[in-house]
């Protein structure tokens, strides 16, 4: 529409986006669900989405692919997203992971190339996913950057 949607450097803009269109401007994303609970946003990776109740409590949160963390095992409370590596693509110092979860949706991950090499994955494999405490929380409707905490349940 030719519109400036926001002015900064190009930090401040990546780490502060204004709203959703200048967050995916900047990079891949992926979209989770979430709580918010004593002022924490607590992602529900394995919610029940049979759940109507607790699906309109959730809020909408957003994570670039680095700020997912992979494990072989779920923990046990069982809170990380079992998925599926799709393909495995090693981009210099890091590697990029194609995931599809067992709710059939895309997520994107990104890991160094050192971790990938330390607990190596074939395309195939089931792992798990959790999100890291450096996960960026933003609400859809209306769009507000929550600035609060995000929790990682597998801690």
């Amino acid at each position: 529409n030719g519109n400036i949607e926001q002015h900064g450097t190009a930090h401040e803009v990546y780490n502060n986006p204004k709203n959703l269109f200048t967050y995916s401007f900047l990079g891949q994303f992926n979209k989770f669900k979430a709580l918010e609970q004593k002022k924490k946003i607590i992602p529900t990776l394995n919610y029940d989405r049979k759940d109507a109740d607790l699906k309109k409590s959730l809020k909408t949160i957003f994570s670039r692919p680095y700020e997912i963390d992979i494990f072989k095992n779920n923990n046990k409370e069982g809170s990380l997203l079992e998925c599926k590596i799709i393909h495995s693509r090693p981009m210099g110092l890091t590697v990029s992971l194609e995931l599809e979860s067992v709710h059939k949706e895309a997520i994107h991950a990104e890991i160094t190339r050192d971790d990938f090499i330390n607990n190596p994955h074939d395309d195939g494999d089931t792992i798990f996913i959790g999100l890291n405490k450096l996960c960026k929380s933003f609400a859809l409707s209306p769009f507000v950057h929550l600035n609060k905490p995000c929790v990682n349940p597998a801690s």
